[in-house]
């Protein structure tokens, strides 16, 4: 706003000079030095304030949570996915099949935790990192060339997703709940470091 009204006292100035013949002498000194001082206060990307670079989010997409731990059936579904991890002998599915549960719980987590049960929300989240860790020690001792290209930058985009998620979480409990979800996001951090370790290492 300041600018422009400098901007249009300059010009008018300017205008009144030349209509009148004078355009020598001081005056001609006025619109110069007038010049000068607007473009002393006009902003360059020099002199512009930098902006910082926001942190990209992770682009792994969670599942739908389903059942709830809060639900009276939920046991039976613990008991199918025990099932279903004993009965399954190839190592890559299996590492598949603890991801997936590792992201059901975290989205079961952070869904009771948003609805006022926190303590039950924390461990499950706590549960859904113990898997995460388990598919990374999976991961670590199967062969490079029965991975398939980009998995292992997808299970690295997994452990930044489920990092980001209970550090966000984290800001909405009260101070006397965040312990456990300390904890579950220490589990996390500790997963992406191992991840980035066994792709480093599988280079």
């Amino acid at each position: 706003m300041m600018k422009s009204r400098f901007l249009t006292m300059v010009c008018l100035t300017g205008l009144v000079l030349l209509s009148s013949g004078i355009t020598a002498g001081p005056h001609r000194a006025f619109i110069q030095t007038a010049a000068k001082a607007y473009s002393l206060i006009t902003p360059t990307p020099s002199t512009l304030p930098s902006l910082p670079t926001p942190t990209p989010l992770s682009p792994y997409t969670l599942p739908f949570p389903g059942i709830l731990p809060d639900h009276p059936l939920y046991i039976l579904k613990v008991s199918r996915d025990r099932l279903v991890l004993l009965f399954t002998r190839d190592p890559m599915r299996k590492v598949e099949i603890k991801q997936h549960l590792a992201d059901k719980r975290l989205i079961m987590g952070k869904t009771l935790i948003e609805r006022g049960k926190v303590q039950l929300g924390s461990s499950t989240l706590s549960k859904g990192e113990k898997y995460l860790l388990e598919a990374i020690d999976e991961v670590d001792g199967i062969k490079s060339t029965s991975i398939n290209p980009g998995f292992l930058d997808k299970m690295i985009d997994e452990a930044k997703k489920h990092k980001e998620v209970i550090e966000s979480l984290m800001t909405t409990v009260p101070l006397g709940d965040r312990e456990e979800l300390g904890l579950s996001f220490q589990l996390a951090q500790d997963a992406q470091a191992r991840m980035m370790a066994v792709k480093e290492k599988k280079m």
